[in-house]
């Protein structure tokens, strides 16, 4: 379940159908927000504890680096600021995905399809789902150590705003069973 979506307020509602999908073997991946110089924190539902959080890098290229997206929230989250009465503390970033200045093809309100260049956490989380469906786990633990295990350090980047790195789709990002 990819959730592009985000809310500087805690949802219970919301924690506890991430919680139903866990328990039905979903792995939910959930961006982090594009307000980190409002917010700042980890929005929900990435907050929750059985949510893979995902934030934003642009993608580089050339000489240019790979560097997290100016706007893509950050933690950990104090647990204070949200309304979850603490429920959020410690919440982070697990991983990181290209999401600043993405070209993707998107419906008008009259159906036809155009080309736009779109930006945000909400562009990269889809990213780590196609990754994660790739892994053939229905257990978010194994599938975030997975993730984490994998990922690419970016340079100049605290793990705070880009978890453990980029996410890597290559071989490196296996399941200990192969699969």
């Amino acid at each position: 379940i990819v959730l592009s979506l985000g809310s500087p307020v805690y949802s219970h509602e919301l924690d506890r159908a991430i919680e139903y999908a866990a328990e039905s073997g979903a792995i939910t991946v959930a961006a982090t927000g594009n307000d980190r110089l409002g917010t700042r924190w980890v929005s929900a539902p990435a907050s929750s504890t059985r949510a893979i959080a995902v934030a934003s890098t642009t993608a580089g290229s050339g000489d240019e680096p790979v560097r997290s997206s100016y706007y893509s929230n950050v933690g950990p989250h104090p647990g204070t600021t949200d309304l979850s009465g603490g429920e959020t503390a410690d919440a982070s970033v697990d991983v990181a995905a290209p999401g600043h200045e993405i070209e993707t093809t998107v419906a008008t309100s009259n159906g036809d399809l155009v080309t736009e260049t779109l930006s945000g956490t909400s562009m990269s989380a889809p990213i780590v789902g196609a990754v994660v469906a790739t892994l053939g786990s229905s257990d978010p633990e194994t599938v975030r150590e997975t993730l984490r295990d994998a990922a690419e350090p970016v340079e100049d980047a605290a793990e705070a705003a880009v978890g453990a790195g980029l996410v890597d789709a290559g071989d490196r990002c296996r399941l200990d069973d192969g699969g």
